[in-house]
């Protein structure tokens, strides 16, 4: 499955449209939706105007995303670990923002003390190997990401790669980091879906905020886009079609609630 073949669905998140489902331990509330489910029908949720692009198209067209990574904005973009296409896409995201604003800073689930090998290897002082990345988020797509990130650096010395992750505390601490990112100039992070929730209502006592729930009570711009990978067919080699579903509307509920559960 390669970029074109596979739908990328994402939450875009902008201003709360106060929806929520229940998700694993807790209610998660989002604000817009762009949504495919597999079944006979492929189904689009959306919230706003702007995302009522229809989900065949979507691969091809991340306008809304790209107008949104700018200055005084963090955008998280919420992957499912070990997807090619994700640091793929991702990579695709990097270039159109250098390409406008020639500075950019990444952040990646890769723990802080990997910062000074990231360094070496953006410096061409050693291979994306040295990097040790965690076993859940590593694979030859986010370690060749790495390396174009390296030639990206070449031609634009103000791009910043940097690890921010860390082994306990992990949101507050990856939050942390992001908040210390310099302002003026464009913020883009790859981190799991999970982390990328603006709002959970937890009814377990164990729950906590996520990176950007957390940024987002701090008081900074956040634009997080959760991401699902969905098979170009649906079972019985059924061909996926798409039709547009508000976000207010009652059957997108119980939609939300098939596709997301198991994240």
């Amino acid at each position: 499955m390669n970029l074109n073949q596979a739908l990328s669905i994402y939450i875009g998140q902008g201003h709360r449209l106060g929806f929520q489902f229940s998700y694993q331990r807790g209610v998660v509330y989002f604000d817009l939706w762009q949504f495919g489910v597999c079944c006979a029908i492929g189904i689009s949720i959306g919230g706003t105007g702007q995302f009522r692009e229809k989900l065949d198209h979507f691969p091809n067209d991340f306008t809304d995303i790209e107008q949104n990574i700018k200055p005084g904005t963090i955008v998280i973009i919420g992957e499912t670990h070990q997807e090619p296409e994700s640091p793929r896409f991702f990579k695709r995201l990097v270039d159109s923002t250098i390409a406008k604003y020639q500075c950019l800073s990444i952040g990646l689930e890769i723990e802080r003390s990997q910062q000074t090998t990231i360094d070496d290897v953006m410096a061409g002082r050693a291979p994306v190997s040295k990097i040790r990345i965690p076993f859940a988020v590593d694979h030859d797509g986010m370690r060749r990401m790495i390396e174009q990130f390296a030639e990206l650096k070449r031609q634009s010395p103000c791009l910043k790669v940097e690890a921010i992750d860390a082994d306990q505390d992990r949101d507050e601490n990856m939050a942390n980091r992001l908040a210390d990112f310099p302002s003026d100039q464009p913020i883009l992070v790859l981190l799991g879906g999970l982390h990328a929730l603006k709002k959970v209502n937890w009814i377990v006592t164990s729950g906590k905020p996520a990176v950007a729930e957390i940024l987002v009570h701090r008081g900074f711009q956040v634009k997080s886009y959760p991401q699902r990978w969905l098979p170009e067919t649906c079972p019985g080699d059924q061909g996926r079609t798409s039709r547009f579903i508000g976000a207010t509307e009652p059957e997108a509920l119980p939609i939300l609630n098939r596709t997301l559960t198991g994240w």
